[in-house]
This record gives structure tokens, sequence and C-alpha cells, in this order.
């Protein structure tokens, strides 16, 4: 997230936060939130008023709010580019696996975020595919990289996708967002 933009909406929050909590909650040096915040004062964005003697309250000028405005807009059409990107990736990887005749999967991860990313892509690809999927948190030990499983039709293979490297056991399974 741009700088600028963390520290306005954190001066909306808490409008006394020091600069050194700040700095904190940021992951920044104090100098640096120092030299952010006076040039956010220099750029009439906020206003500070010293309440005690180690005290200052820090308000947001209109500037500020329309500033906040214009970097939030910016900011989103950043995340959805970049989520429009990973989904691409995802999907061209799912596509490969299942123009080499794999069409059942194995998902394997927690149901965060990038899960939600996987599944909407794996739904938007059933449009034009015959292909299905399991969830598992953890890799099952009954379970190896390629499952060989009888159908009325013949053999059809499964693959296991993971996202969550902290779940990963060998290298034979495919990470669905690394994968070549």
């Amino acid at each position: 997230m741009d700088r600028k933009l963390y520290v306005l909406r954190e001066l909306l929050e808490d409008p006394r936060i020091s600069q050194r909590r700040l700095a904190k909650k940021a992951d920044l040096s104090l100098g640096t939130i120092n030299a952010l915040m006076q040039q956010l004062e220099n750029d009439l964005l906020i206003e500070s008023r010293v309440i005690s003697g180690k005290s200052t309250e820090y308000n947001v000028t209109e500037q500020g709010h329309l500033e906040k405005a214009e970097l939030t807009r910016l900011e989103a059409i950043h995340c959805y580019q970049f989520i429009s990107e990973v989904k691409g990736i995802i999907k061209n990887n799912l596509e490969k696996l299942i123009e080499s005749d794999i069409h059942n999967f194995i998902f394997v991860g927690q149901e965060d975020e990038i899960y939600k990313l996987v599944k909407m892509t794996f739904n938007d690809l059933r449009r034009f595919y015959e292909i299905s999927y399991e969830l598992y948190p953890v890799v099952p030990e009954d379970i190896s990289n390629e499952i060989i499983a009888a159908t009325d039709d013949g053999v059809q293979n499964k693959k296991i996708i993971i996202w969550d490297t902290k779940n990963m056991v060998n290298d034979h399974i495919c990470h669905i967002l690394l994968m070549a």
C-alpha cells in the first residue's frame, strides 16, 4: 500500500497516534515517518496541533481527504489488476493440465483468498471443460501426486493442486501459482 495512503488512513482512525507508534505499525523507521508527516503537512494534507508537551493531534484536511480518496482509487485499480493477473496465471496453468488430459483435481490448502481465486477460476473453466475437484485442508496420506481412478469409460488422472506452501509435502505436487 502507498505509504501516504497508509498514514492518512491511520491518522483518520487515530488523530493522536504518535509518530513512533505509527512507524511501528507501518514497519518503517521513525525518520521515514517523520519525513512523511512533514511532507503531508507541507502539501497541506494534514495539520498538526500540539496538545501537550509530548502529544500532537494530526487532522486530515479537506485536501487530504481528496488525496486519500484518489490514492484509494489507484490502490483498488492496482489490486484488481494484480488479482486479474494471478487469476490469469491460475487459468493458464489449469488449462495446461486439462489439455494434458487431466480432468479431476484435488485442491489442497485452507479455504483462504487464494482458494477463492482458484475456485472462481476453476468454475469459469467448468463452462468449457468437464472437470471436477475435491478439497482437502492438507494432503491426505493415502494420495500420491498422480492418482489413477477407474471409471466406466476408462482411466482418469487426478492432479493435486496446492496453493498453501506450508502443506507442500514433496516436489511432485503441483503448486498452482508457481507451475510453468
